[in-house]
């Protein structure tokens, strides 16, 4: 009997300290874009190294943040990036250039090729806003981007692409479905504008 009462004891001792961590969902940026390739132009002769993006520390993390009222930044307690941001959106660059078959070669910032070009793009914002009240969310998206000579150092052009959109439900996964969808339309519209670069 006694050995029954010490038993239940220590389970309800070890019971107590055990801490329930809430179910956290994982999102990540999930780009479609219709990329027009081009197969005569003048960058075909040359070679671009695309930067890893520039970005806030924010959006170096895991965590989800959004906006609330006109100052008060929070972070989401039970959705969060499986991929940094600012990592995701490198790579989403990095294949829609690829993709869009603009130039002779293409590497990435961890290549140790030789470009005649460099492509920087600058992440200003890229979160989830909502209304005071609750009641209407939407993101912006704002992403600078700089095309670099190599070797003078010489800006060639810059442009910055700026876009937001309304969400469909006011959560995070909303967030997430509507940052991807206009960053699709943002990578579109620089590969439009590198093209038109290198006419």
């Amino acid at each position: 009997m006694k050995k029954i009462a010490l038993l239940g004891s220590l389970i309800v001792m070890f019971s107590g300290c055990t801490k329930v961590q809430p179910y956290v969902k994982q999102y990540k940026i999930n780009t479609t874009i219709a990329i027009e390739t081009h197969k005569q132009t003048q960058c075909k002769k040359q070679s671009v190294k695309v930067l890893d993006a520039f970005s806030k520390n924010d959006l170096m993390l895991e965590k989800m943040y959004y906006v609330h009222g006109a100052y008060n930044v929070a972070s989401y307690t039970q959705s969060q990036w499986s991929e940094r941001p600012n990592k995701a959106i490198s790579a989403a660059i990095m294949r829609a250039i690829e993709d869009s078959q603009l130039f002779k070669d293409v590497s990435s910032t961890a290549s140790s090729v030789k470009s005649d070009l460099i492509l920087e793009n600058n992440i200003e914002e890229f979160i989830q806003y909502f209304s005071k009240d609750n009641t209407k969310s939407y993101v912006k998206v704002v992403i600078k981007a700089t095309l670099v000579d190599r070797k003078t150092k010489i800006t060639i052009a810059s442009k910055k692409f700026e876009k937001q959109r309304a969400t469909q439900s006011l959560d995070a996964y909303g967030g997430v479905v509507a940052l991807s969808q206009t960053l699709s339309e943002i990578l579109e519209e620089e590969v439009q504008w590198l093209g038109s670069e290198c006419q």
